[in-house]
């Protein structure tokens, strides 16, 4: 229902995961690749994919405007 995973209801440093992928595949390439980088070259994919729904959800909220 929460689609979470019972370590983030339980634990109270876990991140939030969410229980069910729509494209594992993807996933498990990502969660691999991101492994092998840096932390500071993480932070940087974390920061571009959040930049990227931020534009999405600016670009929903100015077609609901029209």
């Amino acid at each position: 229902i929460l689609d979470v995973s019972i370590d983030y209801l339980l634990v109270d440093d876990a991140p939030r995961r969410p229980l069910h992928v729509p494209d594992r595949g993807l996933a498990d390439r990502l969660s691999v690749e991101l492994a092998q980088l840096p932390d500071n070259e993480r932070d940087s994919v974390l920061l571009f994919v959040e930049a990227l729904q931020a534009k999405n959800k600016l670009k929903t909220l100015a077609a609901d405007l029209t």
